[in-house]
């Protein structure tokens, strides 16, 4: 007759070992006995096959005032009783009556005996094992003592997992050996399968990462490509918000992208403080205005309110009016139009001079006050030279091409013919100092250093059979070169491409524009001392910075580059122009950059200025640009607060926009969005 029983097993435990309790009962409950070692029913023909299920234990199973009646009824109903040890078991009467009860119902056999993981190993260097056992047990149950060896928790003995094994042995009445053996296999193979699934799980991550990762590059060139076709349409706050959408999400966790190209067209369109109207700019007061020319008209650009006042100017009429000089003082304006030259007071607008040919170059006199400029007289066309502005008298008459003037005002320099070079004193007005043969070269470039005291020429290879140049300098004062002599005899430096020229405001260093790299020498020996190349074509006009430590300079794919001179290293770009640069400016504090390019459009050419904030290009990446350009481009001036939405032509423009986007562009998107935005949806 098969006997069925309620409960696989009774737990009789002291209260102290609780925890353990019910961590073995968890465990036995949950165990499944492997099929391979047969079909075993613990509770007889009733309950679940291959199962230690259900356990009693006594805290789960009675409900209050349920005593003595209760826990006899279910140890009649379990098949076996696990006892925990430990010395609060000991000291329990409860488990103590509960192993006699049972023992008395015929179960002996029945009983196994677990010691509780917690139980000590030893006190005072001895074995503890004997304080988690019940004095007298053996008179009671002779077998006892095997069944108490044969299932130890503690972490020096079997540990967990093999004692509750050993227990499922007991209760199941299997072969120990073969169960540990079985129960083995199985967890092996269950840590195959889930090393299996959680490699196809990280493939398959893999591949959706990478493809999420590629639509998101897509997109945000995308963006890029829009926000560059808005910034030259002139909408820069389009322009902006197309830029932040390409940089969202590029540092977001597993989908984060390189947003090198939204984040530069970012740069440009914060950077980028005004599109400057007119033909020609110069930087005033400390450089918080522009000036600007734009046909007859003066333009003063505030560039900390956007403001712009105008004055008619000193021009009778001009469709292309360039900038020749601004003095010192900031009063005088020296411009060059259609109708010849005026020399106008930006304080009392009203003009000084009027109606000459100026050639190009413009100088204040030795005293710091008389305004000096290279003319021809419209009245009769052999005189020309340098004229004196303020008190309209011409200091020299000369048939050569005067081309710079000396900052102290004691200088000018003038070129004959293409080899030859004219100092004038104009503090003395003596003859001319004669420089024979200086260069091979035509000599587009002449310069004074800030010192007055040397002398630059160069330009391209007098013969034109190559785009190759060659560069001179010389003392002012004597004529004599400064560079000594090199092996084909001539005291002047040769490169492979020519370009612009310009000394350092300290005078420390000399910059030479040579095709795809820029050259810096010592000025006393014309020793290469850094030569700065990188991926740009070929650079065009350069310029330091006022404290000599930055370089800007235009390159051949249309950007402006910014190097550090000491790292020799770029620092910054911008992208805007449509057209090769042909002046780079400064202002006084070095924060602000000035740059003119021209722009050839059916068949005719115009200027076009950008003023760019050299700190944001320098200084800012990644949230901290997004943030600047948030606070700064987007925000609305009377609310002060962002625009949270794209607008109908925005998102026909840029169809992987969500139309139901209300999210604050300047914040960074979730990650599930990002993930939908990345897959199109």
């Amino acid at each position: 007759m098969i006997h069925t029983f309620r409960y696989a097993a009774f737990i009789s435990y002291s209260s102290k070992d609780s925890a353990f309790a019910i961590r073995l009962h968890r465990a036995l409950e949950s165990y499944r006995i492997p099929r391979a070692l047969g079909t075993f029913a613990v509770l007889g023909g009733a309950g679940k096959s291959n199962r230690i299920y259900p356990v009693f234990r006594d805290r789960d199973e009675l409900s209050a005032g349920e005593l003595d009646g209760a826990i006899k009824t279910a140890l009649e109903a379990s098949s076996a009783l696990i006892v925990i040890c430990s010395p609060a078991s000991v000291q329990s009467t409860w488990v103590g009556r509960e192993i006699e009860y049972f023992a008395g119902l015929g179960q002996t056999g029945r009983i196994f005996f677990i010691i509780a993981s917690d139980a000590p190993v030893e006190v005072d260097g001895k074995d503890a094992t004997a304080l988690s056992l019940r004095s007298g047990l053996s008179e009671h149950l002779p077998d006892a003592a095997l069944s108490v060896l044969a299932a130890d928790a503690r972490k020096s003995k079997d540990g967990f997992r093999r004692a509750m094994l050993k227990c499922v042995a007991g209760v199941a009445g299997i072969p120990l050996g073969k169960l540990i053996d079985r129960d083995l296999a199985a967890r092996r193979r269950r840590r195959a399968f889930a090393a299996s699934v959680l490699l196809l799980i990280a493939v398959l991550t893999v591949i959706v990462v990478f493809g999420f990762k590629q639509q998101a590059q897509r997109s945000s060139k995308t963006l890029a490509e829009l926000s560059a076709t808005a910034a030259r349409e002139g909408d820069y706050d389009s322009a902006t918000r197309f830029a932040l959408a390409g940089m969202n999400g590029f540092d977001t966790p597993v989908i984060g992208f390189d947003p090198s190209a939204a984040e530069a067209q970012l740069v440009q369109t914060v950077a980028q403080t005004h599109l400057v109207p007119g033909d020609g700019a110069v930087f005033r007061k400390g450089g918080r205005e522009v000036v600007s020319t734009a046909g007859v008209e003066i333009n003063f650009i505030d560039l900390e309110t956007g403001s712009i006042r105008r004055d008619k100017g000193g021009h009778q009429e001009s469709s292309d009016t360039t900038i020749l000089l601004l003095t010192p003082d900031e009063g005088t304006l020296v411009t060059r139009g259609d109708d010849w030259g005026c020399a106008y007071n930006l304080e009392t607008h009203s003009v000084l001079s009027w109606g000459l040919d100026l050639t190009g170059a413009a100088g204040v006199g030795p005293d710091g006050k008389q305004l000096l400029v290279a003319a021809n007289t419209h009245i009769r066309q052999e005189r020309a030279g340098i004229y004196n502005v303020t008190t309209k008298q011409w200091v020299t008459i000369t048939a050569s091409e005067v081309k710079a003037f000396s900052p102290d005002g004691r200088k000018a320099a003038t070129i004959p013919d293409r080899y030859k070079i004219e100092l004038f004193d104009i503090s003395t007005g003596g003859p001319p100092r004669i420089i024979e043969n200086a260069t091979d070269s035509d000599l587009a470039y002449v310069l004074f250093s800030p010192d007055s005291k040397r002398l630059i020429a160069g330009g391209r290879d007098g013969s034109g059979e190559t785009e190759s140049g060659s560069y001179g300098s010389w003392n002012v004062e004597t004529g004599e070169p400064v560079w000594p002599k090199n092996s084909y005899g001539n005291s002047f430096i040769g490169t492979n491409r020519w370009g612009g020229i310009q000394y350092s405001p300290d005078g420390s260093m000399l910059a030479i524009s040579a095709g795809n790299k820029i050259l810096l020498l010592d000025p006393e020996t014309g020793a290469t001392v850094k030569a700065l190349s990188s991926d740009f074509a070929e650079a065009s006009q350069v310029a330091f910075s006022p404290d000599s430590r930055r370089l800007a300079f235009g390159a051949g794919d249309r950007t402006i580059r910014l190097w550090d001179v000491q790292r020799a290293a770029e620092i910054g770009r911008f992208r805007g122009h449509e057209g090769p640069t042909t002046r780079l400016t400064f202002d006084q504090t070095g924060h602000r950059l000035m740059t003119v390019a021209e722009i050839i459009a059916r068949r005719r050419s115009h200027n076009e200025i950008r003023v760019w904030s050299v700190d944001l290009a320098v200084g800012l990446r990644g949230r901290d640009l997004m943030a600047r350009a948030c606070s700064v481009t987007l925000a609305d001036n009377s609310t002060g607060q962002h625009h949270s939405v794209f607008t109908p032509e925005e998102l026909a423009r840029a169809s992987m926009l969500d139309p139901a986007l209300h999210a604050d562009v300047c914040k960074p998107p979730s990650l599930f969005r990002m993930l939908l935005v990345s897959l199109g949806f």
